[in-house]
């Protein structure tokens, strides 16, 4: 792992050749991400750290077996009221992509994509991580909101790693 990192230095040649194709590897690797990133270039606006640790009691409860057993408990009631109305439901569904609804369409998947990726800030600070950079990603130039929670990355249970990845699509 010291040597992936090029923590390691000896004198040898077959290290050097080495270390130059890894070298060469990485900026191919950086050259191709800034050409294929312009489709989600990330603009940081702020740090919400500090609302995240004032939110921390709340997110444990949110993040712990109370929250689950509500989660649990909405998902039920939502599949019921899905199965009641699940007629008047597709016959509402026919005119949603209307050009006069698009707008609210919109709205509607920014506010969505927002509550998605506090559930990955929120649970990850749960789990002791820290997230700093919120702003907007011009995803194919469409403005959405983002968070980075890629501490995750280094927490030692798979679970909660696990959890801060599906939390966004769970919220």
């Amino acid at each position: 792992q010291l040597h992936l990192s090029n923590l390691l230095q000896f004198d040898r040649g077959a290290a050097a050749a080495s270390l130059f194709e890894r070298l060469s590897q990485r900026r191919s690797r950086e050259i191709k991400a800034v050409l294929l990133g312009f489709l989600s270039i990330k603009l940081p606006l702020l740090d919400p750290d500090r609302w995240l640790e004032k939110a921390l009691p709340l997110i444990r409860v949110v993040f712990g077996p109370v929250g689950a057993c509500v989660y649990v408990a909405l998902i039920l009631w939502g599949l019921k009221a899905l199965a009641d109305e699940s007629d008047h439901l597709f016959d509402q569904s026919a005119g949603l992509l209307a050009p006069a609804n698009l707008g609210l369409l919109y709205i509607g998947m920014v506010i969505a994509k927002l509550v998605h990726e506090f559930g990955h800030a929120a649970a990850c600070k749960r789990f002791g991580g820290e997230v700093h950079k919120m702003g907007v990603m011009l995803l194919m130039f469409a403005p959405l909101p983002y968070m980075d929670a890629t501490a995750s990355w280094g927490f030692r249970s798979r679970f909660q790693r696990l959890l801060v990845g599906v939390s966004g699509v769970l919220s």
